[in-house]
This record gives C-alpha cells, structure tokens and sequence, in this order.
C-alpha cells in the first residue's frame, strides 16, 4: 500500500499483499482478542497502546495538574518518545513481531514547542455515526466530536476529532477522541498516510495540541492492518515538522 499527495490530494494504491488476520496469532490468544478489538473490529488508530494511553490519562484526569513550563512539557513528550519506542521493541505490544527485538527506535523531529499549542475547543451537535475509510477490509465507524481552532506561525487552522462508535460503549475509553491528520511532510519526512493523535474528551473549551506527540500508524510499518485514513478535511497546508518521523 503506498500513498501520494499530488496537488494536496491524498491517493492511496492498494498492493497486492493479502490481509493478515490477526487472529492468527495461536502464541497469545489474549493479543489476538485485544488486537482485533482495538485495531481491526474498531479501528480506533492501528495501535492498540493508543487506548492504553488514553486510559492512563482518564485514571490522572482529576488530579490537578501543576502550571506548565518549557521543562515540564519537554519532558511530557520526551515520556511519550520513550514509551512510544518500549511499546515497540517489546513483542507483546509491537505490531513488528518477530522483529521487534530488532528494533532500534523511531526517529523524532527535534522537539519544538511551536507545535504545541493551545487549541479552541467546539463541540459538534452529534451526528450520525459514518465510515472512515481504511487501507484494509474493517470498518472504522466515527462521528464527529468536534472542532479545533488553533494557530501555527501566525496562521489560523482547524482540525476536526473523531469519537468512535464502539468505544465509547466501554466506560474506560468512553472520553477517547481521534485526531488524524496529514500535513506537507507526508510522503517526504513523515509516512505518506499521514499521522494521528490521541485526546481526551476536553473539559473546557480549550485543549493542548500538541504534535510533538503524533504517531504513525500501524500500516506505516507492516501490512494486515486496517487503518483509518485521514479525512481530507484534516489535511493542513502547513509541513508540520514535529512527532513522528518516517523517510520514505
């Protein structure tokens, strides 16, 4: 599967590689189960550590959080680069497998704190819940949550938030909002179908975005996997050179 922007347009192509069920794993029937249910059958964001970050952050939400600084919030995305890494070198928590020992850590653009911002928050009138399409056969059903309105270099940009339909059944992963997005690095220093976000539901109406902690899909490295594509109404004129990397 490879993806090209031309004119701004996100196309994806479509290899021949065939599906790779994840119930196949007979090593761990548990992975199997977990996978599938936070990866294929919902489709929340191709990594299933992305729910397990949102359930640590729904389990501190009530606990007052001390005034931000530079050093606080360099070291907040510095946590999220190293678990980020641990979750993938590990072979009970990476999509790599067998290679995961392998693995020698994902490349970071250098933190920049202009990437992190503070984002106007309105919530959406819900809707009904629709298709995302995916690069595989699952469905990822969403709704629209919300909008953020925020400013980078001067210039003002919006950014819609998913809420997913299955998970917010589960009263752990009820407040767990979706953010994808594809920006000018794509296909250049960053992976070609774009990069996502994890949010909790906002309890103001203002919300730290911050893309120094945008992540790449599971597709980005292996084939078998469902993930959702950016809506085009996420993609930013702008090259967001912060999070994750991926040269192609």
């Amino acid at each position: 599967m490879n993806f090209k922007k031309p004119n701004g347009l996100l196309v994806v192509e479509f290899t021949s590689t065939p599906f790779l069920s994840l119930y196949h794993n007979k090593n761990s029937m548990y992975k199997s189960i977990f996978l599938a249910l936070s990866i294929c059958l919902v489709g929340v964001s191709c990594n299933k550590n992305a729910i397990n970050r949102v359930a640590t952050q729904q389990e501190t939400i009530s606990k007052p959080k001390p005034k931000e600084t530079p050093t606080t919030a360099k070291a907040e995305i510095l946590a999220f680069q190293k678990k980020l890494n641990e979750d993938y070198k590990n072979p009970d928590t990476s999509p790599l497998g067998a290679e995961a020992s392998a693995f020698m850590g994902h490349e970071f653009f250098p933190i920049d704190l202009t990437y992190r911002v503070k984002a106007k928050f309105e919530a959406y009138k819900l809707e009904d819940f629709f298709t995302i399409p995916t690069s595989g056969p699952r469905e990822a059903v969403y709704r629209k949550f919300g909008l953020l309105t925020f400013k980078i270099a001067g210039k003002k940009h919006h950014l819609t938030v998913y809420q997913n339909r299955d998970l917010i059944r589960n009263p752990i992963y009820k407040n767990y909002l979706f953010l994808p997005f594809t920006d000018a690095t794509n296909g250049n220093s960053t992976y070609g179908g774009g990069r996502y976000i994890d949010m909790s539901i906002p309890k103001g109406k203002t919300v730290i975005l911050d893309f120094n902690q945008a992540y790449n899909p599971y597709c980005a490295y292996v084939d078998g996997y469902s993930c959702p594509i950016p809506p085009a109404e996420n993609d930013l004129d702008i090259a967001v050179e912060a999070g994750i990397m991926l040269k192609q």
